[in-house]
């Protein structure tokens, strides 16, 4: 396994990616990324600065850290070491988002924001996966911060379900057809939300994720309202 803290040469082709505030301890990183070790297989560590001001597109959802299953995994490096990796890998994006789990995140709102109610996010600004589809797309799973390990869990089994449909069957896979007539640019997200009833996976760009942020704050607001006049 080579990863960033081993100076990637800029032309060896990367299988995964993953994001650490630039704070985080070579320790822990090291820790992580460890169950991962397999030959051949060439993880790039990227720490970033802290997120910091978080001004008004709060939808757009950073987090603190973040792992990318990129095509040459799927489409390379998967096909030489076989579907025991694919546990593998599964098994271990379990880890890192239970990691992301415990992690806290404090949001500074932007002085110049016109939103400044700080209330509980929506979806984890701690975690988050990335897939890169086989046509170049990038979908980034989130998750509710108050649904359940169990829940995120699945959410990861139907997020893997559609990666491996995706490379196997393009263009005729499930997962094509369900991001048919959201975002077409490549350097945008399409988001992998978790359904609060159905805990289903379905798919939003930034504008359809807005609407939907935007739903579920007015329905708040309306059951926060009710409370109130009960009290």
């Amino acid at each position: 396994m080579s990863t960033e803290l081993e100076s990637i040469p800029n032309k060896v082709i990367v299988h995964i990616g993953i994001d650490f505030p630039d704070n985080a301890p070579n320790t822990f990183i090291e820790k992580v990324t460890e169950n991962l070790t397999a030959p051949g297989l060439v993880i790039k560590v990227n720490k970033r600065p802290p997120m910091g001001v978080m001004a008004s597109l709060e939808w757009t959802i950073p987090t603190a850290i973040a792992a990318y299953l990129l095509k040459p995994y799927f489409d390379g490096f998967l096909k030489e070491a076989g579907k025991d990796h694919y546990i593998i890998l599964k098994n271990w994006c379990k880890s890192f988002i239970e990691n992301g789990r415990s992690i806290k995140i404090h949001k500074i709102i932007a002085s110049q924001s016109t939103n400044k109610h700080v209330g509980q996010d929506i979806q984890s600004r701690a975690v988050s996966l990335l897939l890169q589809t086989k046509n170049g797309k990038i979908i980034k799973l989130l998750f509710d911060n108050d649904l359940s390990k169990e829940d995120w869990e699945n959410a990861i089994e139907q997020f893997f379900d559609f990666a491996i449909d995706n490379y196997d069957k393009f263009p005729n896979d499930k997962l094509t057809h369900a991001i048919i007539g959201l975002e077409e640019d490549t350097r945008l997200n399409i988001y992998a939300i978790i359904n609060r009833k159905t805990k289903q996976l379905q798919f939003y760009d930034d504008k359809g994720l807005l609407r939907l942020h935007n739903d579920q704050k007015n329905k708040q607001n309306f059951s926060d309202n009710d409370n109130k006049i009960a009290t």
